[in-house]
This record gives structure tokens, sequence and C-alpha cells, in this order.
């Protein structure tokens, strides 16, 4: 019985992966993706999560641009060409890295 079962739960898993669309890593595939139900249903809410705007990982050390220590602002920065954010970046990334490249 066990033996069946577990031939049972395999046969269903490759099933499953078998049906699965590859992988696209760009931004076309990502917007496919379907908003998840309780997200349309909610009414208000807060999510915050280590996300993508942090994998630049800089901030300023100096006490004169405290502010910008937020890596969530990194973007932003890049966008508005602050020195020591595109500075950082073309040093540490190179000049062709965008923002995107780190989603």
């Amino acid at each position: 019985m066990k033996r069946c079962l577990i031939s049972c739960v395999l046969i269903a898993c490759a099933a499953l992966a078998l049906r699965a669309e590859p992988y696209k890593a760009d931004w076309a595939s990502l917007d496919k993706r379907p908003v998840p139900q309780w997200w349309q249903e909610a009414k208000f809410g807060i999510f915050i999560h280590w996300g993508v705007y942090a994998v630049p990982a800089y901030a300023p050390i100096d006490e004169a641009n405290v502010y910008a220590k937020y890596s969530e602002h990194y973007d932003n920065r890049m966008r508005s060409k602050n020195a020591a954010f595109t500075n950082f970046h073309a040093r540490t990334y190179g000049d062709r890295v965008t923002y995107a490249d780190f989603a």
C-alpha cells in the first residue's frame, strides 16, 4: 500500500513538472504572473521585505548624507545622477549594468 501511494505521488509530481513553463529572466515574464487574490481583496496592508533594491548594498557612511543611507532609494539616486551612487555603481558593477539587472 505504501509503495502504491509513493508511486502515485511521484507520478503526480512528474505530471505537474511537465506542465510547468520554463523560467524566463525578463520583465515580460514577471508581468504575466497573476496577483494573489488576497492582495486584491486587502483593504489595508504594509508589506516590507528585503528585496531587489537591497542588492547593490551601498549607502554613504558620512553624516552629511544620512538620508541617503536607505538602500530602497538606490534606484532613485541612480536616476538622479547622484555622484556618490553613480561612482560606486560604475566602479563596482561597471557602466553597462543597470539597476534592473539585479532583479
